[in-house]
């Protein structure tokens, strides 16, 4: 079984995003995590619906490890050009995210 085997999404918030990785059945903080990624907001991917992107701390662009969020709306003031962004991968081209709605 891997890190995210039974992932709890313990935010969600409808049209915005739901968050998981961070925490366990119990809703206690999993470990240990991976080290922080380098926040790579910049590489040119927005934060469409159906794109995930790393999670971090607010006063952190380097915190992202182990919690991540899909997007369910387009959320441009998650992008870089607005803040200093949030690590995002490319959708799912057959948007599976729209059950998450």
């Amino acid at each position: 079984m891997g890190f995210y085997s039974g992932t709890v999404f313990h935010r969600v918030s409808p049209g915005f995003v739901v968050q998981g990785g961070g925490v366990d059945r119990k809703l206690r903080a999993r470990g240990p995590t991976l080290p922080p990624v380098e926040n790579e907001s910049r590489n040119g991917l927005t934060n469409v619906r159906g794109t995930v992107a790393a999670a971090r701390k607010a006063d952190d662009p380097n915190s992202a490890n182990s919690q991540f969020f899909v997007n369910l709306g387009d959320n441009a003031q998650l992008d870089a050009e607005q803040d200093l962004g949030f690590t995002c991968r490319p959708r799912d081209p057959g948007n599976r995210s729209a059950r998450a709605n």
